[in-house]
């Protein structure tokens, strides 16, 4: 995860599962990472994969238009 951190560019989509990040994985750096923008944003940093997939998810800083490519070139 480190490296992945290091290379990131533009912003960073990581899908989990919400529950586990709320129990056991909480110590883990992405439990950690996500208590962060939930404290830092509230719930809204929190989405569903399907309004991610229909690009209706609120994404700051990311334009997602019916228009947009599925795989950035």
């Amino acid at each position: 995860m480190n490296v992945m951190l290091t290379r990131l560019q533009a912003g960073m989509v990581i899908v989990t599962n919400r529950p586990f990040l709320d129990s056991s994985g909480r110590n883990t750096l992405l439990g950690c990472m996500a208590q962060h923008w939930k404290d830092e944003r509230g719930e809204t940093v929190w989405t569903f994969p399907r309004r991610i997939a229909e690009r209706t998810a609120n994404m700051p800083g990311v334009t997602m238009t019916p228009s947009t490519p599925k795989v950035p070139r």
